[in-house]
């Protein structure tokens, strides 16, 4: 009996004991937006790890339920067929100990060229595969395949929800656009594969906002062949200006920008394997255009378009500490030799040696870790899995309000705040909200599929004013609808 009992506690916990969903939907990931981040390239000095450590533990407690682990194929098989994943698995199992839902990037593809195991590389050029071939050779995808078997166990057993499969594959279809059909037939087919081990699992390949702002043609393609889209973005210039390259720009552009992607997007959801706005030099004047106060203003935004836009689920930080010194200095000196002018170069290391909440050298912290550290605090108290939508809406019209997954029959309450962001009470019912001051709309009851419905009449003197809605039932509330009129 007690081996019988044991045996069904184990088919509970497999994935594949729960029902399937559609992983568009990523249902690995628990509802709601999740902001992370990941510690960085380098180990902290001595002297700095245990305020790293002491910062970390800080943000768990917060509510950082997200994390990233990173890889290559290369560097997972050792030899044709030989798998060492000793060291993803034990990555992976701390960080999921710790209660992190891991964004899992296995590259094939960097932004500095190919990442596939040796034997599979071109030894006589840096961009290129052996025997000429193409991403889709039938030899390579049925290796990846046999790599997938080993790997998805592990991924989702600890905590992966989503598998990106190459990493600013930009670069080199910008230069080799005729490479494009080949990438879009690798990801279709590792994406069928996976699906078939492991249907829950969402797979993507990353892009960049750079490919992204130059508007590349290869991009549609791809995104059509993921489960969800997947960026890095930092915004910083690189436009016809040739002076204002490596300049931050204004922390505002966050909004339009994250928009602009929601779009691109389609129907599907939007997530960030990297995002982040560096600080620059406040030893000297910043010749990034970039102050302590603007990257703090940047995450600030960056929490309040997590609670607006429910498509926008997940990003992870790049990073909580610095690049140091030595690093920044050795990526500037590359681009020297690449051909940029000193002048810019020292920019771009500005950039890396900049974009942390720590800094490298001495471990203290910069006012956007405490706007990270809140911003967690916020989302975890006031944003849970109902969700509320809303027709378009304007002064002197009506605008419809739907809310779905609610409890069946239950009372759902829709609230407005004229006041901003905040982590109050929702009068009338158990719930925290993401709103400040709130007021009631309107009491609903849900029909016994958790919907809810009713129209309102927008008051023509509304213009000009910021509104928040959000919809609330016991111990439970939605993300937050933007009115901006």
């Amino acid at each position: 009996m007690r081996s019988l009992l044991y045996a069904f506690c184990l088919f509970l916990l497999s994935p594949h004991a729960w029902p399937q969903g559609n992983p568009e939907d990523l249902p690995l990931l628990s509802p709601g937006p999740h902001l992370g981040m990941i510690q960085g390239f380098e180990s902290p000095k001595p002297s700095v790890q245990p305020l790293i450590d002491a910062g970390w533990q800080d943000a768990l407690q917060q509510g950082m339920d997200v994390g990233r682990v990173h890889y290559s194929w290369g560097e997972l098989e050792i030899a044709p067929g030989v798998y060492d994943l000793s060291s993803i698995t034990s990555e992976m199992g701390q960080l999921h100990a710790q209660g992190l839902q891991l964004f899992v990037t296995l590259e094939t593809i960097d932004s500095e060229g190919f990442t596939l195991p040796n034997d599979l590389l071109d030894p006589n050029s840096p961009t290129g595969l052996i025997n000429g071939w193409h991403l889709d050779n039938p030899v390579i995808v049925s290796r990846f395949s046999s790599f997938l078997d080993q790997l998805l166990p592990v991924v989702v057993q600890n905590g992966g929800w989503v598998l990106s499969v190459g990493n600013e594959p930009g670069n080199y279809l910008s230069d080799n656009p005729s490479e494009t059909s080949s990438f879009v037939a690798f990801l279709a087919a590792a994406r069928q594969h996976a699906h078939s081990l492991e249907p829950n699992l969402a797979i993507t390949m990353t892009l960049s906002w750079l490919q992204f702002s130059n508007n590349e043609p290869f991009l549609p393609s791809l995104r059509d062949e993921c489960d969800v889209v997947a960026f890095n973005y930092s915004p910083f210039y690189l436009g016809w200006n040739f002076f204002n390259w490596f300049t931050m720009l204004p922390p505002s552009v966050v909004r339009q920008d994250i928009q602009s992607l929601l779009n691109f997007a389609g129907t599907k959801n939007l997530i960030f394997q990297e995002i982040g706005y560096s600080a620059g030099y406040t030893s000297s004047p910043s010749d990034i255009n970039s102050s302590p106060a603007k990257q703090a203003e940047f995450f600030q935004n960056l929490f309040e378009i997590l609670a607006t836009e429910p498509r926008f689920r997940a990003g992870i930080v790049f990073q909580m500490m610095d690049w140091s010194p030595a690093l920044s200095s050795a990526y500037a000196n590359l681009l020297v030799t690449e051909g940029l002018p000193r002048w810019l170069a020292d920019r771009y290391g500005e950039i890396l040696a900049t974009t942390g909440f720590f800094r490298f050298t001495d471990g203290s912290t910069r006012p956007a870790w405490q706007t990270f550290l809140g911003g967690l605090s916020w989302m975890q108290q006031g944003i849970g899995s109902l969700l509320l939508n809303s027709t378009p809406a304007s002064p002197g019209q009506t605008a419809t309000l739907t809310v779905s997954g609610a409890q069946p029959n239950s009372l759902v309450y829709i609230y407005y705040s004229l006041s901003g962001l905040g982590n109050d009470p929702a009068p009338g019912v158990s719930a925290t909200l993401a709103i400040s001051h709130p007021s009631l709309i309107v009491s609903l009851t849900a029909d016994p599929q958790g919907f809810a419905q009713t129209t309102l009449s927008i008051p023509a003197p509304a213009t000009g004013h910021l509104i928040y809605l959000q919809a609330a039932e016991v111990n439970n509330s939605s993300a937050l609808l933007r009115w901006d009129f």
